[in-house]
């Protein structure tokens, strides 16, 4: 058995690897293929938010009904889809939303199946990037030989990505929008905060020796590539996956002032500046 197996079952049902960032940055691409490995299972609940709920305050404001609504979806895929309804399955799902929620012992429930002592498990919470100094350390106590994936995307582009999501989810006419509107809703702080390098990417390096970062653009280029890199820091072999090269939530068009992506662009120069002597030329190219 793979030594990385065992540690997993030593650990007590906790992720061997978290996908941690960004947001906007296909996160839910890699979410959709990683659960095609026939040696990778993640938990039915896109974004567990465990870390970032302890650790980001303002986030538990919505965590909660997160995992709620995302139960409701798993429940019902469950209940339309499935040839044979399994009541251990079903109670498996519903113990998500205990009352202990965000406890260690949720946490680890997530990851308590029979089946999985073949394969390595992971929590794809793009959040979890955002968390404090205090919230990294606990992360390397609590999971100290995790792999850590990172999807960085130009701060600009992904910002843009972000404002668009925020209008369209809460149905916003963008033609009616004031200029001091738009700039309103390009302060917010999801738009600057998520993606904020310089103060994020140090606190895991710190702490984490082997972080595997991915261009943002290098997925839309050459998908199957990418996760054959994957793969490979996992510790797994290659393994060709079908439809790699599908998109998942794709966003609606939405023109952006110039005004606005100007205003934006400044307020990320520090992070530009950073990134550029975090990672190569190449790398860069390719966020």
């Amino acid at each position: 058995m793979n030594h990385r197996f065992k540690y997993r079952y030593i650990m007590n049902n906790k992720p061997d690897f978290l996908v941690i960032g960004v947001q906007k940055a296909a996160t839910s691409w890699l979410w959709v293929q990683l659960k095609k490995h026939p040696y990778i299972w993640l938990p039915p609940v896109k974004e567990l938010h465990f870390f970032d709920h302890l650790f980001v305050e303002r986030n538990r404001s919505w965590t909660e009904g997160h995992i709620r609504k995302g139960v409701r979806e798993a429940l019902k895929w469950q209940i339309n889809h499935a040839r044979n309804l399994n009541p251990d399955y079903l109670k498996y799902l519903i113990r998500y939303m205990d009352k202990d929620m965000f406890s260690e012992e949720w946490y680890e429930r997530a990851f308590d199946r029979n089946d999985l002592s073949s394969k390595l498990t992971g929590d794809v919470t793009p959040e979890y990037c955002t968390i404090s100094e205090e919230g990294v350390e606990y992360v390397k106590s609590y999971l100290p030989y995790a792999k850590i994936i990172w999807i960085i995307r130009d701060p600009l582009s992904r910002a843009d990505s972000q404002l668009r999501m925020n209008i369209s989810r809460r149905g916003i006419n963008p033609e009616g929008l004031s200029r001091d509107e738009w700039i309103e809703l390009a302060m917010e702080p999801d738009i600057y905060e998520r993606a904020s390098y310089r103060d994020y990417i140090p606190r895991w390096d710190s702490k984490y020796d082997n972080i595997l970062y991915i261009p943002y653009n290098s997925i839309a280029e050459r998908p199957q590539i990418v996760l054959n890199e994957v793969f490979g820091y996992l510790g797994l072999d290659q393994c060709v996956i079908e439809q790699a090269d599908e998109k998942v939530h794709v966003g609606r068009p939405l023109e952006i002032p110039n005004y606005v992506s100007q205003y934006m662009s400044q307020r990320f120069e520090d992070h530009n500046m950073y990134l550029k002597e975090r990672f190569s030329p190449q790398f860069l190219s390719e966020i």
